[in-house]
């Protein structure tokens, strides 16, 4: 059947009148008004096709059948559909073809320029503040959504390179986030861990490196900026919940023992800004609040510093020496050896001690004393190896003022009695000199001496209890009969009364006395016999 010029229609050969194709369509268009009815094709089917042959070529219009490419004009394998209900998974750089895209080829996606083995660009419209580059979601029972590995012979391999420039914001949620990971507990009942970062450095058999960071951070101020506020690493730990332990750093570091030669939980170091803190510790003032808690021992090259600017204190007074020194005399220094087997996580020093107990400081300087709760302690895989528990600490600096107040309190004393004695020798001395003068001796101050003056070997006073609250009871021997006399006197050797004056005979006497009208400190108590002195210290205590 022929279409047009049967003649023309055979370029091959004109001078054959009949046509070797069943329809022979010299020119014009070829118009196909309806399509079959029929459903869709989904089977095994070809795609016809009209053959571009240059002329004269015989086979130069011919209609023929070819396979669909996927990119009509280029080669059939740039994209490739792996099949499925809807046949749109898609995949490139398949393969190891030398005319198809393998592994050395880079793909783009939003842009005609890759840089990268998958490069992918987003590019928002105006007004729109954020944008999503890509997106790596995984539903189902567990997996990676992504996994980025870099394997090779590179002096520098790099997993993940991710930048963010460009953000101008005015709340600490917005701002560049190079990196942002989230781990949310989402689903009721019980999970381990909930790790929203989790970084290893791992280093093989037989491999030397010489730096190994989990992580390794750098803040860069060019000239000219400006910065309030510049962190190596900030964490902030918000908790509305129930938690047991808050940890806003935990840092571990560990080794079978011998085969680390320093082991560092925290090495800080703070230099070249106008005030440098190594490390910056806060917790609230409160009973149960300990902004550092060290166990085992602690060594500092320049210090400790407290806090004692006057511009920082209230209510200052003095403290009577008398009353530093009376608190002293209550305190008792024991020698000791701490438990470490049955507390053998909390650093104790071993070996024997000496020291106070804080119980007893409690009792004569509560302010000084402390319960606390003690850390518990864990072993790497969270068992708990020693429960917290409460204990009493002891500010051993605080001690160091009542020390000084003492010592100044003892050198009064002392110089007290340097004078008596010479006032002493001198009256000895005149009466030695002139035996017929009467020389009385007069009572010594009742400071003169810290214990006792003792004139005459058989003379004794003994004050029982001392210590004491309201009373006590003075006992007192003389060698001889004559005026007796018992008076007591203030620290400072003020007279405050006579407590007893008679005439005895030689013997053992006592006396009660009444001490609830005076104030807690220190006294000193006078046994006068014709006027030669004996003088013993008295402590009372508040109760």
């Amino acid at each position: 059947m022929g279409i047009g010029d049967f003649y023309a229609a055979n370029l091959a050969n004109p001078l054959i009148t009949e046509p070797t194709e069943r329809v022979d369509m010299v020119n014009g268009r070829l118009r196909i008004r309806e399509l079959p009815n029929n459903p869709e094709h989904t089977g095994p089917y070809r795609v016809m096709v009209v053959d571009d042959s240059p002329a004269p070529s015989a086979e130069r219009g011919v209609v023929k059948w070819a396979t669909l490419p996927t990119n009509p004009g280029g080669a059939d394998c740039d994209w490739t559909l792996l099949g499925g209900v809807n046949n749109n998974n898609v995949v490139t750089a398949v393969g190891a073809s030398t005319t198809c895209p393998n592994d050395a080829n880079l793909v783009g996606v939003g842009t005609t320029n890759p840089w990268a083995k998958l490069h992918v660009r987003m590019g928002t419209s105006s007004g729109v503040s954020v944008g999503t580059a890509g997106l790596f979601n995984l539903d189902g029972i567990g997996g990676k959504a992504g996994e980025f590995i870099v394997n090779g012979p590179a002096s520098a391999n790099i997993g993940v390179n991710v930048s963010a420039t460009g953000a101008q914001s005015s709340l600490w949620t917005e701002g560049n986030i190079g990196l942002r990971s989230n781990a949310t507990a989402n689903v009721a009942g019980y999970t381990y861990s909930n790790r929203a970062y989790e970084a290893i450095a791992g280093v093989a058999s037989g491999v030397q490196v010489k730096d190994n960071f989990i992580l390794d951070g750098q803040t860069i101020l060019a000239s000219g900026s400006s910065v309030v506020d510049n962190y190596g690493i900030r964490a902030k730990l918000w908790n509305y919940g129930t938690a047991t332990n808050n940890y806003g750093g935990h840092f571990w570091s560990w080794a079978p023992q011998g085969l680390l030669t320093n082991s560092y939980g925290i090495k800080a170091l703070a230099e070249g800004g106008a005030n440098n803190y190594g490390l910056h510790a806060y917790a609230p003032v409160s009973p149960t609040s300990i902004a550092a808690y060290v166990h085992g021992s602690g060594v500092i090259t320049d210090g400790p510093w407290g806090h004692s600017d006057a511009g920082l204190k209230i209510g200052i007074e003095d403290v009577a020496p008398e009353d530093a020194a009376s608190k002293l005399d209550l305190l008792r220094v024991h020698t000791y050896a701490y438990n470490t087997e049955e507390y053998p996580y909390m650093g104790l020093p071993m070996g024997n001690q000496v020291g106070l107990l804080a119980q007893e400081l409690e009792e004569v300087l509560p302010e000084l004393v402390m319960e606390v709760n003690a850390p518990e302690h864990r072993d790497r895989e969270g068992n708990l190896l020693q429960a917290s528990m409460p204990i009493k600490v002891v500010n051993q600096t605080a001690l160091i003022p009542y020390l000084i107040t003492g010592h100044q309190a003892q050198q009064r004393e002392m110089e007290s009695l340097r004078v008596a004695m010479q006032e002493l020798r001198e009256q000895l001395a005149a009466c030695c000199a002139n035996p017929s003068s009467d020389h009385r001796m007069a009572p010594t101050p009742a400071n003169a001496s810290a214990d006792e003056l003792l004139l005459g070997q058989e003379r004794l006073l003994r004050i029982a209890p001392n210590p004491f609250t309201d009373r006590t009871t003075l006992y007192y021997t003389t060698e001889r009969s004559g005026r007796v006399q018992l008076l007591a006197n203030s620290a400072d050797g003020r007279d405050l009364r006579i407590l007893s004056e008679a005439q005895r005979e030689a013997g053992a006497y006592q006396f009660e006395w009444s001490t609830e009208n005076l104030a807690p400190g220190v006294y000193y108590v006078t046994l006068l016999l014709d006027g030669e002195p004996l003088v013993k210290r008295a402590m009372k205590v508040g109760r």
